[in-house]
């Protein structure tokens, strides 16, 4: 019987390990300077709604929905205040942004979190984690809709500067 548990323990501890390296893989792509391409952003958002709706859900009864909704939504106006230095760069054809690093490294820390306490935690532990998530992940949306604003208003000012033949 203690082989089961040691096997199950190196199993989850592997998949921990696991979920630290995806997740800080995840901050550094989503840090710094890169090409604004608009369905890699909007992919970005559905992708991490997805994973903060199965986090939910798996948290049942351990995370209030008011205060995922409030967390998200404090999230998303921290995270387009946060994304307000970011700069456009003018890049090869396509605007580059130049992004901050605190949503996708809060993003990255809330993954840890909810993978740490979903292997080794308990339901409560859980359930904190996800409310971690909810922020994280509005910071994530709040600096995506900044970056198409301010992308399209960068695009508005280079338009209008074009003199008219």
């Amino acid at each position: 019987m203690d082989a089961i548990v040691t096997i199950l323990y190196w199993i989850q501890l592997s998949l921990f390990v696991l979920a630290v390296v995806v997740a800080v893989v995840v901050a550094v792509r989503g840090s710094g300077s890169r090409a604004f391409v608009p369905w890699r952003a909007a992919t970005q958002a559905v992708l991490a709604v997805a994973v903060f709706a199965v986090a939910f859900v798996l948290a049942g009864a351990g995370s209030s929905v008011l205060w995922a909704v409030v967390l998200v939504v404090l999230g998303a106006a921290l995270g387009y205040l946060l994304a307000g230095g970011e700069r456009v760069v003018a890049g090869e054809g396509a605007p580059g942004m130049r992004r901050s690093a605190v949503a996708p490294w809060v993003w990255a820390l809330s993954l840890v979190l909810v993978a740490l306490t979903l292997l080794f935690g308990s339901t409560f532990l859980y359930g904190v984690a996800v409310l971690v998530m909810a922020f994280a992940l509005g910071l994530v949306l709040g600096q995506i809709f900044r970056e198409f604003a301010a992308v399209r208003r960068a695009a508005a000012g280079a338009a209008s500067a074009q003199p008219v033949a």
